[in-house]
């Protein structure tokens, strides 16, 4: 396929399966903040590493600690 793709990251990544049920099982009670945190923290890591192995030069932490946005 020839030709030039542009695409545009602004900021927004999908939330992987695991921070889901994080935000699901903190929500109920079942982990703490501090689990919360540290499932977001290996999830912002993930992406940083999945957006360097692409080769774009900016990164997002994928807004992976915001609960919900519009």
């Amino acid at each position: 396929m020839a030709g030039t793709f542009r695409a545009d990251q602004v900021g927004s990544l999908l939330r992987p399966p695991e921070l889901l049920k994080a935000r699901e099982e903190f929500t109920s009670g079942q982990i703490t903040r501090d689990q919360l945190r540290e499932v977001e923290d290996a999830c912002v890591l993930k992406a940083l590493e999945m957006q360097k192995q692409t080769g774009i030069s900016v990164y997002t932490g994928g807004e992976y600690r915001r609960s919900g946005w519009a």
